[in-house]
């Protein structure tokens, strides 16, 4: 399914989620967020402001549920945060260790899967896909399929 992530839809996002596992901070990148965040007044932090402490955060190797964390340990609210650094973008949920699979969800993903080629796909193949996996509400922030309660 490579050529979904091209077709037209919401690029992933990094920064506060991502692919990875969860990631514990260690205390110095704990510090580290501490400290860029302290030059700012969470008020007064303009979009290129918030740009500009992700690319930090980012350059520091920090990212995961960690930073979400350490930003709301330093007083900031980390979804609004985000969202000025990332042109209005919800950031991504954090993992929930007791999300179940939503049986309903499984079975609408598998019978709009099955509409397809998914080996032999063109351009406008992916893009209805990606629409109907959309429609469907089996989508959320960065494209990627949610099918948990």
């Amino acid at each position: 399914m490579n050529g979904i992530q091209g077709a037209g839809g919401p690029p992933p996002m990094g920064g506060m989620g991502g692919m990875r596992g969860p990631q514990q901070l260690s205390e110095e990148q704990k510090q580290t967020v501490q400290d860029l965040l302290e030059e700012y007044e969470e008020e007064e932090i303009t979009t290129e402001d918030a740009k500009e402490l992700f690319e930090a955060f980012k350059e520091a190797g920090i990212r995961g549920p960690g930073l979400r964390e350490a930003i709301e340990e330093a007083g900031f609210n980390a979804d609004e945060l985000f969202s000025k650094a990332h042109d209005g973008q919800k950031p991504p949920a954090p993992p929930s260790g007791g999300r179940q699979v939503n049986s309903a969800s499984l079975q609408s993903l598998q019978s709009i899967l099955e509409q397809y080629d998914l080996e032999n796909m063109d351009q406008e193949q992916a893009n209805q896909l990606y629409s109907q996996l959309n429609q469907a509400g089996l989508l959320r922030a960065g494209g990627m399929i949610d099918i948990t309660t």
